[in-house]
């Protein structure tokens, strides 16, 4: 059965493309063309997402330093970001304005002004944009009226009444995405989660202990297989559990959105691992990628698994060789 699913995964028909080029980074795509006809390509200090009938120009900025603060005001924090990110390419600014925020749990930061590019001799219409966990994104057009062909809100008419699903219009965080290579795996990937809670006594209101829950997984992709280890950590200080699992076996990248691992127990664990195809995709930060993967199970269809990240570590030193073994790719095909 789970070969069957195998098979099929390898058969279907991918929406989207990208370009085989090594990128400048190092890793093997820098390009992905979706579906709808928007391209990201990997640039040293932003996405930059372009559409062959749209002149408006997309730049998902990557973290950095004292773009994201503590502020007194929406226009204080906004002003921190674009002064880093924005300011420093342009050399002329006129109608400056920073839009009202909208009454709802997850606000969003926006602004617009007109800026001068040097590098293009043009006067272009910048909107600046930030929610939750979108990244900076700008959006450079030749005019607003252009702008607003592409996203259908003045945001000088903004209040605090307005839809705050207008905020969806602006958020193309997703389009932070690119294809895997088996050889862009190589090496130590890394995840990290820890959460503590204070327990109450129900009558006293006393704090009567702390409760931590973290979960350490590290995978090593060698040439052809993969070593995986996973600690979680669970209880109250001084009586704490653990549970460390270890599996080894057989990868492969039966196309570049996915990643199969042939997992097995050992150690004995009493957590049996199996084999699962996982989604996966790489996103761009500066000088640097992460690794997203997200269980998928044939059996349990309608389960809803997460994506998780995995930072990939700086003392990696492995080498680039063929990845996927014959035993491997005789099991998928046949």
């Amino acid at each position: 059965m789970l070969r069957m699913f195998i098979i099929m995964l390898l058969c279907l028909f991918t929406i989207l493309e990208a370009a085989q080029t090594r990128s400048y980074d190092g890793y093997t795509y820098d390009q992905t063309t979706f579906s709808d006809g928007w391209v990201s390509t990997v640039k040293p200090d932003w996405v930059e997402v372009t559409h062959n009938v749209s002149p408006v120009k997309i730049l998902l900025h990557y973290p950095k330093e004292g773009t994201i603060i503590s502020a007194n005001s929406d226009a204080e924090h906004i002003a921190a970001a674009w002064d880093i990110l924005v300011a420093p390419r342009y050399t002329a600014m006129s109608d400056y304005f920073v839009a009202a925020s909208i009454t709802t749990s997850s606000s969003g930061y926006l602004a617009s002004a007109t800026l001068f590019d040097p590098l293009s001799n043009s006067w272009n219409y910048v909107v600046f944009f930030r929610r939750g966990n979108s990244g900076w994104i700008e959006f450079v057009a030749p005019d607003k009226a252009t702008f607003m062909q592409l996203i259908p809100v003045d945001i000088n008419t903004i209040n605090w009444s307005t839809d705050s699903a207008i905020y969806n219009y602006f958020d193309y965080s997703g389009a932070n995405r690119f294809m895997i290579a088996s050889a862009d795996l190589l090496g130590e990937w890394t995840n990290d989660f820890a959460a503590m809670q204070d327990v109450y006594n129900v009558y006293t209101g006393a704090v009567t202990g702390t409760y931590t829950y973290e979960h350490q997984s590290m995978i090593t992709f060698n040439t052809s297989t993969y070593t995986r280890y996973d600690l979680f950590v669970s209880g109250q200080l001084g009586n704490y559990t653990y549970i460390t699992l270890n599996s080894a076996n057989y990868f492969a990248v039966p196309n570049p959105w996915m990643i199969y691992f042939a997992d097995e127990q050992i150690n004995n664990n009493p957590i049996t691992y199996k084999s699962y195809i996982y989604e996966a995709y790489f996103s761009c930060i500066k000088n640097a990628r992460l690794l997203w993967i997200k269980k998928t199970d044939p059996q349990y269809p309608d389960a809803e698994y997460e994506y998780k990240a995995y930072g990939k570590s700086v003392n990696n030193t492995s080498t680039p060789k063929k990845m996927i073994s014959p035993a491997l790719l005789n099991y998928l095909l046949n």
